[in-house]
Order: C-alpha cells, then structure tokens, then sequence
C-alpha cells in the first residue's frame, strides 16, 4: 500500500483559544452583573418521559445542558412543564437544584420564556410543543437534519404519516418565532440551506464533554487487562457508537479488510448487541470467514476508557453528524481519530484529526496503516486532539445559552438593567 499516495487531509478548522476566550468573557460578564433579573423560565420536560430520547444521545445532552442552566442562572425560576407529574430518575436529578420545580397544566405561573429541548420527537402522543407552548418568547435545541440530509436512509423509508409530521413541525418551529439552539454551526448551516430558516433566528451552541467521559490515565495492568476481556491481542482500531446506514460501517469494515492485508490488526466494535445493525454485520463478516473484528456487547465506562487509551485510533467515516461525540470522546482519552471530512465532524476535529472522504475505502484503509507504522504522527494526533476535546465545556454551552435567552426576553436588559414584566402564561403550560 502506498502510503505517499493518500488522499487524507489533516485541515485547521481550529479557533486556537477562542473557544475559551469566549467562554471566559461570557461567564465573566454574568459574573460582575450584580443585577438580579430572577427570570422564570418553563422547560418542557415531557421529554423526561420520552425513553427513545432519553435512551439516546439527546437525553444526555438535555440533562447536562439544563443542569448546567440551572446552575449558572442561580437566581432564575426554572420549571419543568408537564401535563401530569410522575417521579422518575431524570426528575430527580434536575429537581435537585434549588431554584428548580415542576408546574403541571392546572397551575398558572407568569414565565418570561419557554424552552424546548426536543421539538422534533413524533411520536404518537407527544404532542407539538410549538402547538401547546404558551406565548412569549421561545427557544428550541435542534440537533440535526439526518432524515433530510440522507433522505434515502431514513426518511424515504418512513411510513407517510411520519414524513408529514416531521415536515409539519419544521413549519411550525419556522413559523413560531422561537429562537433555534444549534449544536453545530454545520446544523445551523443545514436549517438555513434545507428549511428556509433566517440565519439570525438560529444560535449554534455547541456541546460539552461530560467529566464522565474522560477519566484519568489508566495504569498499564488496567490497560491490558481490559484488552484481554475482549481478545484485544494485537493493534486494534475502535468503532464506538450505533451502526444504522449513515454511519457507514460497511464502508469501515472494507477500508479494515484491506488495511489488515499488509497488517496485523483487529477491529473492536464497541456497544450493545441490541443495535439490530451489529448483529447483521456480525454476521455478515463471519460469512466471509473475517475473523479479526471483535463485537464486545456492552462495555463498562471504565473499559472503554482503557480501549480508547490502547487503540490505535478510532474510525468514524460517518456521512452526517448534528455534532459528533465519538470523535469529540476519543480525543479526550488520548485516541487518535479517524473521520469523515463532512458535515460537523471537520468543525467538531478541528486540524486534532485525519479528515477523510467517507467514500475514500482506500484513504481510510490507508489512514489506518499510518497510525499503526507512525509513531510520531500518533503522537501529534494525541496531543492535537487532547487539546482541542478541552475546548468544548458545558460551562461555554451553558453561557451562550443564557446570553441568547437574556436578548430573547429582554434585548436592553443587560444595558438599561432590570427585568421586564412577565407574560402570562394561561393555565396550558406543556
């Protein structure tokens, strides 16, 4: 394999420190306002009892991301709007702040803002919230645009009703004038571009790095003792995360049989045997007697942590990502990371990352080969990606959320002071 050949990029997307520049004149800013607004700001949190949210990536962006609200606007009034209030984990947890409490519909309470953290679920029973919400200013999280971008993977294979329902509520997030929270600037780009959305409606956002995610260096028994759990005995490459169509596991899978035609090498596929996509995969590559791809089935925190810390890089040549966490979890943990050079991924990886055509098999197969033979570029990767993964805090997240939220309710707040008078809500809160 000629390696001098390869089409691989490794591109400066980077801000170099603004991303913390910014976060520190943001927290720095809420910090000598001594003025006291004491917003009352209503959550619709029927997600909270959404399990296919919940179970997925945006129950964990939603806890962290009101969690972190909640404890940078100390003295606001947050509440979790339902229609009937049932305990659960999810509740538990956010009610643990103090200035946090549920307001179900019968109770009328004057919010100054209503904010949703996920408008597009369209499920059966889960009613509009851009239906339903009170008047008065509004924002929305807004993930990604995957049933559009790659239509013929997901959209096009939905049974009609749904298609018309996501439409629908695209229009009346478009027509409601809320304020759209992007978790990307390549999402606010695909909202303008596909759904006709005003730039200046829509406020990328970002996300953070749960500390969960990141632990300290493992010791070297740990390490290798974790490699052994799943028969990890030679220079193995990780593929994290689900594997539906969009994620371009074949693609993977191709690029890992040529690259293990000139090397010794294994591929671990980390996650649960539920994902219906591994078991067909699995099976797929055992009939073509592949030998050398490990699926773990679900594995500890702590593990995954020692794979990241071991592998020799993670391969994610996705074709659409909102935001991408896999690639933003393995630089954290000192993983080199292979990946697509679309949609967010270059803005997410920065120049931290070996930035890859996702229907480039060859480059793929190719960027494998030079992160098992070259040490000193495997060393810049890590370096590169250590800092960059440092970039991304809820604390910045949670600021550009506040600064949004402050201009929503009160364009002149911040220089005339004071909060305006409240809107009443009326008694349907959810």
């Amino acid at each position: 394999m000629d390696t001098n050949e390869t089409k691989i990029q490794i591109v400066d997307h980077s801000h170099g420190g603004a991303f913390a520049e910014l976060t520190a004149r943001l927290l720095q800013r809420h910090k000598v306002s001594q003025r006291s607004p004491g917003y009352k700001v209503g959550i619709d949190a029927r997600v909270l009892y959404f399990s296919p949210s919940m179970e997925r990536g945006i129950g964990a962006y939603t806890m962290s991301h009101l969690g972190h609200m909640f404890r940078l606007c100390s003295d606001w009034e947050f509440y979790l709007c339902v229609d009937e209030y049932h305990e659960n984990e999810y509740f538990r947890e956010l009610l643990g702040f103090p200035n946090v409490r549920v307001k179900t519909v019968e109770q009328n309470v004057a919010l100054d803002l209503f904010h949703i953290p996920d408008p597009m679920s369209i499920i059966a029973g889960f009613d509009s919230p851009f239906l339903v919400a009170p008047r008065g200013p509004s924002s929305a999280i807004f993930y990604d645009l995957t049933p559009l971008t790659m239509r013929e993977m997901h959209f096009d294979r939905w049974e009609p009703l749904s298609q018309i329902a996501y439409r629908s509520r695209l229009k009346q997030m478009r027509a409601c004038g809320c304020q759209v929270l992007a978790i990307s600037e390549s999402t606010k780009s695909d909202l303008v571009k596909l759904c006709g959305f005003p730039a200046e409606r829509i406020t990328p956002i970002m996300a953070g790095l749960n500390s969960n995610k990141v632990s300290g260096s493992p010791g070297e028994g740990e390490l290798q003792a974790a490699r052994l759990r799943y028969g990890l005995n030679k220079p193995f490459f990780l593929v994290v995360g689900g594997l539906e169509a969009h994620k371009n596991f074949p693609v993977t899978a191709n690029a890992f049989i040529t690259a293990r035609g000139s090397r010794d090498i294994q591929l671990a596929v980390v996650g649960g045997t539920a994902d219906p996509y591994k078991n067909v995969f699995r099976e797929a590559l055992q009939r073509e007697g592949v030998t050398d791809v490990v699926f773990t089935g679900f594995v500890s925190r702590e593990d995954l942590t020692c794979l990241y810390n071991t592998a020799a890089g993670l391969v994610f040549p996705s074709r659409y990502e909102g935001f991408g966490f896999p690639p933003l979890e393995a630089m954290a943990n000192r993983c080199p990371v292979i990946t697509s050079n679309v949609s967010s991924l270059p803005e997410i990886c920065g120049d931290a990352a070996l930035l890859v055509s996702p229907d480039d098999q060859e480059g793929i197969a190719r960027a494998m080969v030079r992160l098992v033979d070259d040490r000193t570029l495997r060393a810049q990767l890590v370096d590169r990606g250590m800092r960059r993964a440092q970039q991304f805090t809820w604390e910045r997240t949670a600021a550009l959320t506040r600064q949004s939220w402050e201009g929503l309710i009160s364009p002149n707040a911040l220089t005339q002071g004071g909060a305006p008078e409240p809107r009443s809500t009326g008694a349907r809160a959810t």
